[in-house]
């Protein structure tokens, strides 16, 4: 459960303020909660103390914003409570959810030596808190950006899915601050920690416009940030790579080429507009395939031919019912085989030798995490690793 209360959480007058992102975000200060643990969405509870001058538009809104959330994150507002009040609103949610298979992460478990790692940048809600105080209407589209980190954040409910997966044990979310979170950890895994500086991940428009001391300060000192925070092992952690264009994701697909075998079934999971298809097209260039690699959605399987073919699948019109009907028997012996939108054919990943986690960082940022594969596969998602040669 989570409260928001204006004059302390929000302030009605802040200059794009509306009451639609308010009930955006009192869900996402909750769904970030059961990101933190690797949980998926399934009820809420809703209690709201509200004046009897508030406007009945700005009810409607905060509603729609939270209805907005519920249809998004898949979860049902199931009930809750209304109360009048001759003072600040009070608005509170409680979310009800559920992990199918596994543990939770906690913040218990963490050992000497081990890594932390944030799922994003930090320090933007704080920039954006900064900005809305001075009263003063944006001027760029970084103040515009800031803005809308403290306004209307996005809950990493499918990061935490992905870093339960991949074998993460000790998470938390870092609303509260980084080293707020990072202290939490310490202490309920009986450990010290570390935090350096010039290692925050900081987005590079808000260190432009701040300079490096200005915007580690916003980093560390601030909250809001609705980013997840895990501690792992160094070879867990860094099994995962962010591109920054196109020609950076084809890159790694090149360096998988070069260490899968014929046989490999590679699945292919994450949202629309991730980088699928573009990292099998770096795959076959990689593979030595020279015809035009595009996504066979429409058709659901191309096969190119190479000194090692490559069967390519895409399984985004399909339901788990009927991912059969895409042809795919068996995985063929002497081809690589990649398969897009594998998470629609819960089957196919008894087949997999490697899956792929794709996610939009930013609108030119994707981060990929291999979720399941050999040591020779996760060496391409090395930080230090030079995936184009």
């Amino acid at each position: 459960m989570d409260t928001l209360v204006e004059e302390i959480d929000f302030r009605t007058w802040w200059r794009g303020f509306d009451f639609a992102a308010l009930g955006r975000r009192l869900m996402t200060i909750n769904l970030s909660d059961l990101a933190a643990m690797g949980a998926e969405p399934r009820h809420a509870l809703i209690s709201l103390c509200l004046r009897r001058n508030l406007p009945v538009s700005s009810v409607t809104a905060l509603y729609r914003g939270i209805r907005a959330q519920a249809r998004r994150y898949g979860f049902t507002v199931a009930g809750g409570d209304l109360s009048e009040i001759d003072g600040p609103l009070v608005l509170s949610a409680t979310l009800f959810g559920e992990i199918r298979h596994g543990r939770p992460m906690t913040r218990g478990g963490a050992r000497p030596g081990w890594d932390l790692a944030v799922t994003g940048t930090v320090g933007k809600a704080a920039a954006g808190l900064e900005l809305l105080e001075a009263r003063r209407l944006p001027r760029t589209a970084t103040e515009r950006r800031l803005i809308r980190a403290l306004l209307d954040p996005v809950p990493r409910l499918r990061a935490g899915q992905v870093l339960r997966e991949s074998g993460i044990r000790v998470a938390g979310d870092i609303s509260d601050g980084v080293t707020t979170e990072v202290a939490r950890i310490a202490e309920a895994s009986n450990v010290g920690a570390i935090v350096i500086e010039a290692g925050l991940p900081i987005d590079r428009a808000m260190r432009a416009r701040y300079g490096n001391r200005k915007s580690r300060q916003l980093a560390l000192g601030g909250s809001e940030d609705f980013e997840l925070i895990c501690a792992a092992p160094p070879n867990r952690i860094t099994a995962a790579a962010s591109t920054h264009s196109p020609g950076e994701t084809q890159d790694l697909g090149r360096c998988l080429a070069r260490v899968l075998h014929p046989g490999d079934v590679i699945g292919l999971e994450g949202d629309l507009g991730t980088g699928k298809t573009v990292l099998v097209q770096g795959l076959a260039a990689g593979l030595g395939v020279t015809a035009r690699v595009h996504s066979p959605t429409f058709v659901l399987h191309h096969r190119y031919p190479g000194p090692v073919p490559l069967e390519h699948y895409d399984l985004y019109r399909l339901g788990e019912a009927d991912w059969h009907d895409a042809g795919l028997d068996e995985p063929a012996p002497g081809s690589i085989t990649v398969i897009e939108w594998a998470e629609r054919g819960a089957p196919l990943r008894d087949w997999t030798t490697v899956r792929i986690q794709l996610q939009s960082v930013s609108e030119h940022v994707r981060r990929l995490t291999c979720l399941k594969g050999a040591e020779r596969v996760e060496e391409c998602f090395r930080s230090d690793a030079d995936p184009g040669h």
